[in-house]
């Protein structure tokens, strides 16, 4: 999101004189990544591997949001048979 805001010089004290241009425009380019980028963990070892044979089979899956601070964000996991 981009953002725009104005400074402008004020009143000045002693024997100072505000002369033109006395306003000025700041401008904040748009972060692409204003959300972050959603990706599981590069440190976690690939393929992960399930012992069925443990009582409650399951794997722990890390995901990881590098970067963006606006707003919460979710995720949809889906599971294809391979």
């Amino acid at each position: 999101m981009e953002e725009e805001f104005q400074i402008s010089l004020g009143s000045v004290t002693g024997e100072g004189v505000v002369t033109s241009p006395d306003t000025v425009t700041v401008e904040i380019a748009a972060n692409d990544d204003q959300h972050g980028m959603i990706m599981f963990d590069p440190s976690q070892q690939s393929p992960v591997y399930i012992n069925e044979d443990q009582p409650s089979p399951r794997a722990v899956l890390n995901v990881r949001r590098e970067g963006g601070t606006f707003g919460e964000v979710s995720i949809v996991c889906l599971l294809l048979a391979g």
